[in-house]
């Protein structure tokens, strides 16, 4: 396979995972408006993030890269909105703020003095997406508003963005996707630990048994 069709896959599905990442946090606050676990701080630097890829990719001129990010972004607004009015835990709303002023001090410094600091720290940027919604998660003792579906789709995501950096020969993609990647370890493993400390120990009838099966099915993501 060449490398500009290798690009041009792992580029569409790219953008089919912009689309998906926040698809399940949201259906589930609209279905549910349960808003357990769910950090505002979290969606807020991952708007910010969106912004901020979509703006680079533009000076990088990667139009996969644009499209993704400009696509993700709508997605990601509406689920910071929708938890905010849901009343979603407001822990760490300092990191947003920082968030945008180191990006627009890193931006100056390149412009300015000739410094290329943008692609490292764009290319950790999930860190303020993934580090306040594990720790939330992990602070939280009832993490029913978190959707598993989303964080399998960022798991996806950070493993299509190191094939994809890896075949276009963006070293911030990788990155980008290795930290998606552990972070989604960091939620899921919460997840997990909830459902199995939360599940009954003792020998259960067939019909005790169905809301164990409902407890797995909803960590897999398929019931939100």
């Amino acid at each position: 396979m060449s490398a500009f069709n290798a690009e041009t896959m792992l580029g569409l599905a790219a953008v089919g995972l912009a689309v998906l990442v926040s698809a399940p946090q949201l259906a589930k606050l609209l279905r549910s408006g349960d808003v357990s676990g769910v950090s505002v701080s979290a969606l807020s630097n991952s708007t910010i993030s969106f912004a901020a890829w979509t703006a680079y990719a533009i000076v990088l001129g990667d139009v996969w890269l644009f499209v993704s990010s400009a696509i993700g972004l709508p997605g990601m607004l509406a689920t910071l909105c929708l938890a905010w009015r849901r009343g979603a835990a407001r822990s760490m709303l300092w990191l947003p703020m920082l968030w945008l002023l180191l990006l627009a001090a890193i931006a100056c410094s390149d412009v300015l003095l000739g410094t290329c600091l943008i692609p490292p720290v764009i290319g950790a940027s999930v860190l303020w997406f993934v580090l306040p919604a594990g720790i939330d998660a992990w602070r939280s003792p009832d993490v029913s508003g978190i959707a598993p579906g989303a964080w399998w789709a960022v798991a996806t995501e950070g493993a299509i963005f190191v094939a994809y950096g890896i075949a276009a020969g963006v070293a911030a993609t990788v990155l980008y996707g290795t930290l998606c990647l552990v972070g989604a370890v960091g939620v899921l493993s919460r997840l997990l630990v909830v459902a199995v400390v939360t599940s009954p120990s003792q020998p259960r009838t067939a019909h005790q048994r169905r809301p164990r099966h409902g407890v797995t099915m909803s960590l897999l993501g398929t019931s939100g």
